[in-house]
């Protein structure tokens, strides 16, 4: 069939909406085989016009490309694993996806696929965003063939803005959460440039983008596994520790690495956070972690042991143990900070007892080595306000003071004021949900086949 003819009926297709005649028309005419022919079409098409019917001839392309690789021997590439661990020092963490074979549409050698990435990048950041968002699966995939390439060859960077506006044009609203995030986040990871996931981090999600029923349960595990392993980067902990709680709100018959992996985090950024493992709400997820997850997660275990007991010789002692677990997954600088918060729990504890204690006695009581180790920390967290206290450093004692916060200023009238109205918000959105899964044919369905009617 000629160019010309091809031209005319993808056009006829894209101007009556008739999206899955198109779909079927270009994957399956043997036409799009030639892979010359395609490039050429996708030149001659208006991409504001027929944004979708490119879509399809790219991912059309892809599949070409993959098909001669097979034919010619070629090496697929692989992509990132679900699994995203932390490179710890004493101080700080910084995150590294590691890597699994896999299959790909893109082959990392290829001149071919580099021309292809150029046009991906270059239709992602052109196409009509009202189009776009009626081919949200495919559309994913060509984010995520992209993603894949880009790792392999170690251009995380050049990936972070146009996913940044593939995102924001495929979804139907800012606190709506699709596969394309937990792209963007692991280019962010690998590329240790952080501020773009943020964009879409800080936003509290909402609704999911079922991609024509095609959204895979293992992007919603992912955004938020990485998603907690940047926070914990940042030392935002109180967002990272919600962010692998809701990893682990999610349970199954089969048990997941990514399960396992964020409730080693989860362990680590409680003790940091709350200052002892908080139970999960939901009793069968807490069923499910005893059961299934815990049992991995040895190490993990007896560091929540010691931090209960406040034995910092026996958190040396388990670290000494445990250090190379930890420094396989990844964690070591996370233990390291919480047996850390151990000695600021204790001198929290002090300030509770005592109105006055000498620098000496505090010491002692903390297991630090010496004075000077006491006051450096006491002074640390005077400047971080977890404690209110005051050093005489002429006869070395240290005054315990209350809080001075009265919680009658302006200021906090506005905090409290925001946090109630955010909290009304999400009840109207909750309620919203509540009477979607409520029609859903599928619950209704599992509904009466647990209890033989609807109550």
């Amino acid at each position: 069939m000629s160019t010309d003819k091809l031209l005319t009926i993808i056009r006829s297709h894209s101007l009556q909406g008739q999206y899955t005649q198109m779909a079927e028309f270009i994957f399956s005419d043997i036409s799009f085989k030639n892979s010359l022919i395609v490039d050429e079409l996708i030149r001659n098409l208006d991409i504001q016009e027929n944004t979708v019917a490119i879509l399809y001839l790219l991912c059309r392309q892809q599949t070409n490309q993959q098909k001669d690789n097979q034919n010619g021997g070629g090496v697929t590439s692989s992509s990132s694993s679900l699994l995203t661990s932390t490179t710890s020092s004493s101080n700080n963490n910084t995150a590294n996806p590691t890597k699994s074979s896999s299959s790909s549409l893109l082959s990392s050698s290829s001149s071919s696929s580099r021309q292809s990435i150029s046009q991906i990048i270059e239709f992602i950041n052109d196409c009509n965003e009202h189009q776009i968002k009626h081919a949200p699966n495919d559309f994913a995939s060509l984010c995520h063939s992209l993603t894949e390439y880009l790792m392999d060859n170690d251009q995380p960077l050049k990936g972070l803005d146009p996913l940044s506006k593939a995102i924001q044009k495929v979804q139907q609203s800012s606190t709506q959460l699709t596969s394309i995030h937990t792209d963007l986040l692991k280019l962010a990871l690998i590329g240790k440039c952080l501020k773009p996931a943020l964009t879409f981090l800080d936003i509290d999600i909402t609704d999911i983008s079922r991609e024509n029923d095609c959204y895979d349960v293992k992007y919603f595990l992912s955004y938020y596994y990485y998603g907690g392993i940047i926070y914990s980067i940042l030392q935002n902990y109180e967002r990272a520790f919600l962010f692998f709680q809701t990893v682990l709100s999610v349970t199954g018959a089969a048990i997941s690495q990514i399960s396992i992996e964020a409730y080693k985090k989860y362990i680590l950024i409680s003790l940091l956070q709350n200052g002892r493992v908080l139970p999960l709400m939901a009793k069968q997820v807490n069923t499910y972690l005893n059961r299934s997850v815990k049992p991995f997660c040895g190490p993990y275990n007896m560091l929540i042991t010691a931090y209960t007991n406040g034995s910092i010789e026996t958190l040396n002692d388990i670290f000494d143990t445990y250090r190379n677990d930890y420094q396989d997954d990844q964690n070591i600088g996370l233990v390291k900070q919480v047996i850390g918060s151990l000695v600021k729990v204790k001198m929290q504890k002090l300030t509770k007892t005592f109105m006055t204690l000498s620098l000496k006695d505090m010491a002692q009581r903390v297991h630090l080595p010496n004075v000077e180790e006491a006051e450096k920390k006491i002074l640390h967290m005077i400047e971080n306000g977890e404690i209110f206290a005051q050093i005489n450093q002429k006869d070395g004692m240290v005054e315990f003071h209350d809080n001075p916060e009265k919680y009658d200023s302006l200021q906090m009238y506005k905090m409290i004021e925001e946090q109630i109205n955010k909290c009304m918000c999400l009840n109207e959105k909750l309620k919203l949900l509540d009477q979607d899964i409520a029609i859903n044919p599928k619950y209704i369905q599992k509904m009466r086949n647990n209890d033989g009617d609807l109550v």
